[in-house]
């Protein structure tokens, strides 16, 4: 993000041995490590999850918006329930929002206000010169047949494990308002 112009340059400071971004792994520890020691983990886990779920909605409705303005863009992948899912995974965010510690979503809006007030007061101007696709990854090939084939299991698998963590996580806020 440092190299992107989305946080300050320093943070983007590799290890010349290891080749990680050693200032901001330091500057996270530091954070957390002052962050545990308050003794609020479960106060500090809300935040977190709440922050995560923010940026899970913010990635659905940046689909949402790619998929309307580039709409005749070929993608090699495809989403499945596409914008349907979004919407679906948006409703189910603002449901398990409303029941979120009010103390952390407080903070995490005061968070996501500082964010974006960050961006446009500093990140905003920064010259982003975003490469296409073929620099970034290079040429996507089609897979062969056995390839593909592996792929689709290996997404089933993934697809049901997601669909089970998804229901567990809802039976978590649906059975205690039930009972």
């Amino acid at each position: 993000m440092a190299e992107d112009g989305a946080l300050p340059k320093f943070l983007g400071k590799i290890h010349p041995k290891f080749k990680t971004p050693y200032v901001a792994v330091i500057v996270v520890g530091v954070i957390n490590f002052i962050l545990i020691a308050t003794g609020s983990i479960n106060y500090i886990a809300s935040v977190s999850l709440i922050s995560l779920a923010i940026c899970y909605m913010i990635g659905c409705l940046s689909y949402m918006g790619l998929k309307k303005k580039y709409s005749d863009m070929k993608r090699p992948y495809k989403a499945p329930l596409g914008v349907v899912g979004c919407i679906f995974t948006i409703v189910v965010y603002c449901f398990m929002l409303i029941f979120a510690d009010k103390a952390a979503l407080i903070t995490s809006g005061i968070i996501t206000v500082l964010c974006v007030i960050f961006y446009f007061a500093y990140s905003h101007r920064k010259e982003c010169v975003m490469p296409t696709i073929e620099e970034e990854i290079g040429v996507i090939e089609e897979p062969d047949e056995q390839t593909k084939a592996k792929m689709d299991r290996q997404y089933t698998i993934w697809k049901v494990c997601t669909i089970i963590v998804t229901c567990i996580a809802l039976g978590i806020y649906i059975i205690p308002m039930v009972l």
